[in-house]
């Protein structure tokens, strides 16, 4: 915000205001005419004076409600359609809070054309009451008020965007506006009068511009410092200008038709400060701060107490330029005097400069090549012209070395035959160095260790220049000599400082590449399959000056293999023995069947051996394959395969009654005799499969088959068959005719038979017998008989009583007797039959 001024400096009656939204009212907008192919716009409300916009999109004729900034005057209606643009203005002709409503718009009634744009700044423009209220429009963004001047019938509002000066001029309804891009930022004003406005900028200079034609009139420097504060008087009919900088310095100046001439200065720091503003009064000074006036009486003493510039002795002297060859240098040429810009002229050229005075001479040439310079002159009275050398300007040249497999060594720039420059190259792609060249052409040649070619270019430099050299190495020859002829194809790579080199498939015993030279070199000879037949060899070569023959020895590539040895009929029986190539690998344990090994890739011999209670249960010989890291199962079969067999008489259930032989192959155990059925294990012979019985006077030899698969079989024992004599005999010796009735003790065996002639004769497995032998007239007896022990039995019968009276009496009574006795051996017989009935034999087969 800024107050206005009138002539002379004195206070105005209006206020400029940057003008910004703070109230807004709702107003319908009824949109119409969207007819054949305009389907969708969008309207731009637009108020200028407050820099607002907002964009409403209708998709048909409707009411919608736009929001706007109070007060208003003018409102600019935008209809978008595509790229082309409609405008309506609502022209409310004064500020207005309230507004006729509904704004109705027309689609298709406008005419379309370029879309406008409305960017600026609003100002307000109040009276001291605030009951008149105008506006400007500034055609620029974000501008900063400086000062507001009222001149009889017109507003002259000046404002500042960065560098660039705004005038605003308003004569009634007519605005005009003018822009001027000053050096500095432009940052205070002044006006007293219709002629001149003037202007104070941050890089000490005062701008004059014409009031009535509004063009920039005077500039003058005043000081180095920004301007904080100008004031401006006419004294006598002169225009007397005064600056205050920001470090309390005040300059100055006087308006004549030659320019702004500087008078006076006065360092003020020891007056009071800051000083808010300067004022020239007739022939007096006043500064303004908050501590009250500063006056300094005597506008022309102080002028000349420090001097005229006009008064001064000057004279026109011919400047001239010239180069390192003599030849003449066009350039434009900035005068100093006292650090303040004088004048500034074209050489080869004349410019007025004071006599016996320093002045200090900007040389800015016209042609690029030669350097700015700055001189300090001084000249007497005789002097007619001045001599100023200007040097060529110095320009970076960017050397850059190139190597493909990298920049090695030291490597020497040299320009005109002079050492420049020594690059240190570590293995880099590239490696740079700059150098300040003038100027010209130059010779500018490389040189390297001895791998490299040396290298050198002309080159002229009228620039700043990237100037690349890529490094030439020399050939050579590597020679690879394989110690053995390489039965898979191998490939060589050679590497200089990690970079590929060259590369080659050799499979002959004499292989060659052709390589370069250089440092850090590596050959890496390697096989071509996923898992490799060769081990990789690394070769390094520090150096390489030469051509290089390599005798290489292939080793094949040893691979971590794992053995699983799988038994056909499950798991191991015993701790195995693993060999490759006849040499001892390791032992295979039942609980973890597996040998490691590294071996390399081809063909193999495993071999298997496996001892269980010191059998050989596994012997076998394998072909394997070796491919890789892998791990390979190995089935082995058992040569035998132990077997728990219970071994059992097949009458009894229980132990054999004496030792025997159980034998498979050459495999043999002895089961001994035993009272309860016995446990061994045998080893079963995998090619026969079957147990033999023998070596037994009680039991039958015999084979079994068995099934190897079986965990446990049960061996029953069968007795042999043998036959037997019963010789029945009575007391006095002579062979008696008898019943025998045999019964099994330990055999479930039962038979009766007759004696004939005292001889009776039966067929029974070996086991143990009771005997009872009956006859009539003769008591029953009853022995025991072991098959096992004897085949033959002598049994001898007591007569009864009858029997003995029969030898004694007579017929008859013999008759009775007999008949009496018959009866009775009649019922016992019986009572012996019944007791016979539910006897029965049973036989076992192997």
């Amino acid at each position: 915000m800024v107050a206005s001024k009138k002539a002379g400096g004195k206070p105005g009656s209006w206020i400029a205001v940057t003008a910004s939204p703070a109230l807004f009212k709702q107003v319908p907008l009824e949109v119409s005419g969207l007819k054949g192919d305009i389907v969708d716009v969008s309207i731009e409300v637009v108020v200028p004076e407050y820099g607002y916009s907002e964009i409403y999109r209708v998709a048909n004729s409707s009411y919608i409600q736009i929001k706007v900034p109070v007060p208003l005057k003018k409102l600019y209606l935008i209809v978008h359609v595509e790229d082309k643009c409609g405008i309506k203005i609502v022209d409310l002709k004064s500020y207005k809070y309230e507004i006729e409503s509904p704004i109705s718009i027309e689609v298709d009634a406008l005419a379309y054309g370029v879309c406008p744009e409305f960017g600026g700044t609003g100002v307000f423009l109040f009276d001291a009451s605030l009951s008149n209220i105008s506006s400007l429009w500034i055609p620029v963004k974000e501008v900063k008020l400086l000062s507001l001047f009222e001149d009889k019938d017109r507003f002259i509002l000046v404002a500042s965007k960065g560098e660039k000066l705004v005038i605003v001029v308003k004569k009634g309804d007519n605005v005009e506006t003018y822009t001027y891009l000053l050096p500095a930022r432009p940052t205070c004003a002044y006006m007293f009068d219709s002629n001149y406005i003037f202007i104070g900028c941050a890089n000490g200079e005062v701008f004059i511009v014409d009031a009535i034609t509004m063009k920039l009139a005077w500039s003058r420097l005043f000081t180095n410092n920004s301007i904080t504060w100008l004031n401006a008087v006419n004294v006598d009919g002169n225009y007397i200008v005064s600056v205050v900088d920001d470090t309390g310095k005040l300059v100055v100046g006087a308006l004549t038709d030659k320019g702004i001439i500087l008078t006076g200065y006065a360092e003020l720091k020891g007056l009071p400060e800051p000083f808010k503003r300067v004022e020239l009064w007739r022939d007096s000074i006043l500064l303004a701060s908050e501590q009250g006036y500063v006056v300094v009486e005597g506008l022309k003493k102080f002028t000349k107490s420090w001097g005229n510039l006009l008064e001064r002795v000057v004279k026109n002297v011919e400047i001239l330029c010239v180069g390192e060859r003599n030849e003449t240098v066009k350039a434009k040429i900035l005068v100093y005097y006292k650090g303040k810009l004088v004048s500034e002229t074209i050489v080869p050229g004349k410019t007025v400069l004071l006599v016996n005075e320093n002045h200090t001479l900007q040389v800015i040439p016209f042609e690029k090549h030669y350097t700015d310079l700055i001189e300090t002159v001084k000249i007497d009275l005789d002097a007619k012209s001045t001599i100023l050398l200007v040097p060529y300007k110095y320009y970076d040249v960017m050397i850059e070395v190139y190597d493909d497999y990298g920049v090695q060594g030291h490597i020497e720039v040299y320009v005109n035959n002079s050492l420049a420059t020594i690059l240190e190259g570590k293995g880099q792609s590239s490696v740079k160095a700059k150098l300040k060249l003038k100027y010209g052409c130059y010779n500018i040649t490389l040189s390297g260790p001895p791998v490299y070619q040396l290298q050198t270019k002309i080159v002229c430099i009228e620039d700043n220049l990237k100037l690349p050299f890529k490094l030439i190495r020399i050939p050579s020859t590597l020679t690879i000599l394989f110690e053995n002829k390489p039965i898979k194809e191998v490939a060589v790579e050679v590497y200089c400082d990690g970079k590929l080199v060259a590369q080659k498939l050799c499979s002959r015993t004499i292989c060659s590449l052709n390589i370069v030279r250089g440092y850090n070199m590596s050959i890496i000879i390697k096989s071509l399959e996923k898992e490799p037949y060769y081990e990789t060899e690394i070769f390094r070569v520090n150096v390489l000056y030469h051509n290089l023959t390599l005798p290489i020895s292939l080793k094949p590539k040893q691979y971590e293999v794992e053995v699983i040895l799988r038994d056909s009929l499950g798991k191991l029986l015993c701790p195995v023995e693993v060999y490759l190539d006849d040499k001892y690998i390791g032992v295979a344990e039942p609980d973890n069947p597996v040998v490691k090994m590294r071996t390399s890739k081809g063909v193999h011999r495993l071999a298997i051996l496996g001892f269980c209670d010191n059998l050989r249960v596994y012997s076998e010989e394998h072909k394997i394959v070796i491919r890789g890291s892998e791990a390979i199962v190995v089935n082995v079969t058992r040569i035998y395969t132990p077997l728990d067999v219970v071994v059992v008489d097949s009458f009894t259930g229980k132990g054999p009654l004496e030792d025997i032989v159980l034998s498979s192959g050459n495999y043999s155990v002895i089961v001994n005799k035993s009272v309860t059925p016995v446990s061994v294990k045998v080893y079963v012979y995998a090619k026969e499969p079957i147990i033999r019985v023998r070596g037994s006077k009680v039991y039958s030899d015999g084979k079994i088959s068995v099934n190897l698969t079986e965990e446990k079989l049960t061996v029953k024992l069968i007795r042999k068959v043998v036959s037997a004599q019963i010789n029945v005999v009575d007391d006095r010796g002579n062979p008696l005719d008898a019943k025998v009735v045999i019964r099994g003790v330990d055999v479930p065996y039962s038979a009766m038979s007759e004696s004939v002639a005292g001889i009776a004769v039966f067929s029974a497995p070996i086991g143990v017998y009771e005997v009872c032998v009956q006859a009539p007239f003769y008591e029953e007896i009853c022995r025991e008989l072991d098959l096992a022990k004897t085949l033959r039995l002598e049994v001898t019968l007591k007569p009864t009583l009858v029997e003995l009276v029969l030898r004694n009496t007579g017929l008859l009574v013999a008759l009775a007797i007999f008949v009496a006795v018959s009866v009775m051996l009649y019922r016992k017989r019986r009572k012996i039959l019944e007791s016979i009935v539910g006897g029965e034999s049973e036989e076992e087969l192997f």
